[in-house]
């Protein structure tokens, strides 16, 4: 894990070609579309700057942190989908866990399935 700034911002915002000027101008590392969201992420010394930055163009992300982000993933199948989603869930619970952090990845129909109780399709 290494920790990295993340801003979530929703495509009604900002198209993606300003957001990539403003972020790359301020020194963001990266760029990404998930769906409907942009998701910019930095290094912790570029957080203000690329905050600033799209304060001063009138874009205000859903979403502004300074998160651990995994260096690699590990993908999970439909067996233990559920108990890694159920571990996630109870740490995330506990009253002495401030932040939890994982490096799984669940493809988008497993983790329906999972959290329907369901096989996926």
């Amino acid at each position: 894990f290494e920790q990295k700034g993340s801003f979530v911002i929703s495509a009604d915002k900002a198209d993606e070609e300003t957001l990539m000027e403003i972020a790359l101008e301020a020194g963001a590392d990266d760029v990404k579309t998930e769906g409907d969201l942009f998701e910019i992420t930095c290094q912790i010394q570029a957080f203000s700057a690329v905050k600033q930055a799209l304060a001063d163009r009138s874009i205000t992300p859903d979403a502004a942190e300074i998160a651990m982000v995994p260096n690699n993933t590990v993908n999970v199948e439909i067996e233990n989908a559920r108990k890694v989603l159920g571990l996630a869930e109870a740490l995330e619970e506990h009253d002495d866990v401030q932040n939890v952090y994982a490096n799984f990845d669940i493809p988008d129909e497993i983790l329906t399935a999972a959290e329907k109780n369901t096989e996926p399709r």
